[in-house]
C-alpha cells in the first residue's frame, strides 16, 4: 500500500496542489479502492476453496457424488442399519454403458461426455429421494438403495433404468441407442462392510457384462470364480516360461476320405490346477495382453510341426492357427509370420490363418489390413464359426478369404430336420459361388456325414474323424489313414 502511495504522492509534498483536506480526502479514497480489491479477491479466494471442495466428492461433467463420495456414504448407510438393528436392508447397483467406448473412439469425447450427462438425468428420475446415484469414473455409476423392505426391490429400481435405455439419445440429431448392464449386492446378505459390498457388486457387474444389457445378482459361485481367475492369471503369466503349454491338432478330412489339412489347437496343462479349458484361459490371455507372446509361440509350434511333418515323410497339407484381435492389431504379425516360414523353409501356403468375425469388428480397417498383407504374402485365410456373428457375408466381401468354416450348429439337426437342411445347403451354395472353399466344423454322426457326402461333399473337421490329437498320435493317425487310402487304390 505504501508502495503505491510512494508512486503517486512526489516526495517533495510541497508541490502537490492540494490541501490537507484534499490529501486527507485522496488517501481515503486510495485506501477503499484496496480494500474493495482485497474483499473482492478473498471472494474469489473463497469461491475456489468451495469449488475445490465440491470437487473432492463430486464429478464435475454430471454434478454427481463420485467414487470417494459412495465410499463414505455406503460406509455411513451400513452404519447406520447396524445402529437401527431392524431387518431393512441396503442395495448397491454398479453399472456401465454397454460399448460406450465405440461412441469416444467413433465419434468423439464430446457427444460422450453429452451421453454420459443425459443418462445421469434419465436414472436421476428413477430413484428416490433417499437414495443416493454416483458417477464413479468413465462410463460407471453406482446407486446406493437405502431402507429396502427387501433384496427384490433392487431389481425393480434396475429394471426401470433398463427400461429407460429403450429411448435413444438424441445427440447433434442422431439417434444412438446404448444398452446399460448392472451388477447387484445386498447388505448384510453378500457383505458387512462398504469395500466388500462394492467388490462383490463389481463382480457382478463382470457376469452380466457377458450378456449386457441386463441386471445380475452377486452369488457365492460369482465369489468361487473370482477366486479361480485371479489362482489362473497368476499361473497363466508363467505358464510360457514353464513349458505347460502344448499344441494337439485335429485333422481336416476331404470327401474321398483323405486328409488335407489340419488345425493347430492350444492346450495348457498346470501341475497344481491340471487341464485348463481353452475357453476359460484364452479370454484371460486376451484380457491381459499375454496372448500376444503366447500367439507368437502357438504360430512358430504350428511351423515346426508342419516341418517336421514334411521331414518323416507325411502327406504335404497346411496347418492352420488361430488369430486373436489383439494379434491383429500387431504391426510385427506379419514379420513375424514371414520369419517362420522362412526359418523353417515352409511355403506360404502351407500355413492357413483363422480369423472369427468379432476379431475383426473390433479394429476392421486394421485388421484388413493386415490380412490383406498376409495374403500378399501367400497364407491362406479362413474366416472361423461363420454363421454365428452379424455381419458375416458383408465381410465376406471385403476380407481376402479363402475358406470359410461353417458354425458346428448348423450341422446339430441333421439329417432330421429339413428347415435346417435347406438352410444349411443354401449357405454352402452361395460360399461356393463366391469361389471360397468350405469345411464343417464339429461334424459328429453318421447322419451328419451322410447327408454331408450325399448332397455337399465338403471337407469335415470333427470328432465324427477324430478328436484333437497329441503330435504322435495325430502322426500315427495320419500314417494309417494315408494306409487305407493306398490299399483302396484300384
Amino acid at each position: 500500500y505504501r508502495q503505491n502511495l510512494a508512486a503517486i504522492i512526489p516526495a517533495d509534498r510541497s508541490r502537490l496542489p492540494l490541501s490537507p483536506v484534499g490529501i486527507t480526502l485522496f488517501l481515503l479514497l486510495s485506501a477503499s479502492a484496496v480494500i474493495k480489491d482485497f474483499i473482492s479477491q478473498s471472494r474469489e479466494l473463497n469461491l475456489t476453496k468451495d469449488r475445490l471442495a465440491f470437487l473432492a466428492y463430486h464429478d464435475d461433467l454430471t454434478g454427481l457424488m463420485n467414487r470417494q463420495a459412495l465410499t463414505d456414504r455406503l460406509q455411513q448407510a451400513i452404519a447406520q442399519a447396524q445402529r437401527s438393528q431392524s431387518d431393512t436392508t441396503l442395495g448397491l447397483l454398479m453399472m456401465d454403458l454397454d460399448h460406450f467406448k465405440r461412441i469416444n473412439d467413433g465419434i468423439g469425447h464430446d457427444v460422450g461426455d453429452q451421453i454420459l450427462t443425459a443418462f445421469a438425468n434419465r436414472v436421476k428420475n428413477r430413484v428416490r429421494s433417499s437414495d443416493f446415484f454416483f458417477r464413479i469414473g468413465g462410463d460407471e455409476f453406482a446407486i446406493v438403495l437405502t431402507q429396502l423392505k427387501q433384496p427384490t426391490d433392487a431389481a425393480v429400481v434396475s429394471e426401470k433404468i433398463l427400461s429407460s435405455m429403450e429411448d435413444p439419445f438424441l445427440v447433434n440429431d442422431q439417434k444412438l441407442y446404448l444398452g446399460c448392464t448392472i451388477g447387484i449386492s445386498i447388505y448384510p446378505k453378500d457383505a458387512q462392510n462398504a469395500d466388500q459390498l462394492m467388490i462383490r457388486a463389481d463382480s457382478a457387474l463382470s457376469e452380466g457384462k457377458r450378456d449386457r444389457n441386463i441386471y445380475r445378482y452377486y452369488t457365492m459361485q460369482m465369489q468361487k470364480d473370482a477366486a479361480r481367475k485371479m489362482q489362473l492369471l497368476v499361473k497363466l503369466r508363467a505358464a510360457l516360461h514353464n513349458d505347460e503349454f502344448h499344441l494337439v491338432y485335429q485333422p481336416q478330412i476331404a470327401a474321398d476320405g483323405s486328409i488335407i489339412g489340419a488345425e493347430a489347437l492350444l492346450r495348457w496343462n498346470n501341475p497344481e490346477i491340471g487341464s485348463i479349458s481353452p475357453a476359460e484361459f484364452i479370454p484371460m490371455a486376451e484380457e491381459t495382453g499375454a496372448i500376444m507372446q503366447i500367439g507368437s509361440w502357438v504360430i512358430e509350434q504350428a511351423c515346426a510341426a508342419s516341418h517336421f511333418w514334411e521331414s518323416i515323410g507325411l502327406p504335404s497339407f497346411p496347418v492352420a492357427v488361430n488369430l486373436s484381435a489383439r494379434q491383429l492389431r500387431d504391426e510385427r504379425l506379419v514379420s513375424h509370420i514371414s520369419g517362420c516360414l522362412r526359418y523353417y523353409g515352409l511355403r506360404p501356403d502351407r500355413l492357413h490363418i483363422e480369423i472369427t468375425e468379432s476379431s475383426v469388428l473390433d479394429n476392421p480397417e486394421a485388421a484388413i489390413a493386415v490380412l490383406h498383407r498376409l495374403n500378399n504374402l501367400g497364407v491362406h485365410i479362413a474366416i472361423d464359426d461363420f454363421g454365428t456373428g452379424f455381419s458375416s457375408l458383408s465381410y465376406l466381401k471385403e476380407l481376402p478369404v479363402d475358406c470359410v468354416k461353417i458354425d458346428r450348429s448348423f450341422f446339430l439337426e441333421l439329417p432330421h430336420d429339413n428347415r435346417s437342411s435347406s438352410l444349411l445347403l443354401g449357405i454352402i451354395s452361395m460360399i461356393e459361388g463366391l469361389g471360397l472353399s468350405i469345411i464343417a466344423e464339429g461334424v459328429e454322426s453318421e447322419g451328419q456325414i451322410s447327408f454331408l457326402q450325399t448332397n455337399a461333399p465338403i471337407v469335415v473337421q470333427g470328432y465324427f474323424y477324430s478328436r484333437p490329437l497329441p503330435q504322435d498320435e495325430f502322426i500315427k493317425f495320419v500314417k494309417e489313414l494315408s494306409q487305407k487310402s493306398s490299399s483302396q487304390l484300384p
